[in-house]
């Protein structure tokens, strides 16, 4: 039998393997690195809606008052120029804070009313509107997040 010649021979020699390797090992790094931003993303944008969804359930319990129960509930009165209640101390709004505390971390909500009138500032027992803006936050990752509605009532 005669040998086969040294450049007739075919195959993949070590260090080939080794450099193959070494660049899948990268490639999977990186595939990796991308898959865990896009896990964190996904997640931050959950907590927006979540967010979104109390702040939502928050303006729709503020419909079921009327338009002077609404400042009263946030023990404002007639003569008051805004309101403001957080989820964290108030009576009224703390009733908020449970389904808050159980969905967002640091979470809580912040209700403010602002009387309007078409002649300008005005007090609660002269507006002809009120601003409700309900703001909720919470915090991710060392960095305060905040979701806010606000809808106008006549």
């Amino acid at each position: 039998m005669r040998p086969i010649p040294a450049s007739s021979r075919r195959g993949v020699t070590l260090v080939e393997v080794l450099v193959a390797l070494v660049l899948l090992a990268v490639a999977v790094v990186a595939v990796a690195g991308l898959a865990l931003l896009s896990a964190r993303a996904l997640e931050g944008g959950g907590r927006v809606s979540q967010a979104t969804a109390l702040a939502s359930g928050v303006l729709e319990e503020t419909e079921s008052l009327s338009f002077d129960g609404l400042y009263r509930a946030l023990g404002a009165a007639d003569t008051s120029t805004t309101a403001q209640a957080d989820s964290l101390t108030d009576p009224w709004a703390s009733r908020f804070q449970p389904r808050i505390a159980s969905l967002l971390h640091d979470g809580h909500a912040v209700i403010t009313l602002t009387p309007l009138s078409a002649s300008g500032p005005a007090a609660f027992g002269s507006c002809t509107a009120i601003r409700v803006r309900v703001a909720v936050e919470w915090r991710e990752a060392l960095r305060l997040r905040r979701a806010e509605l606000q809808t106008v009532r006549f």
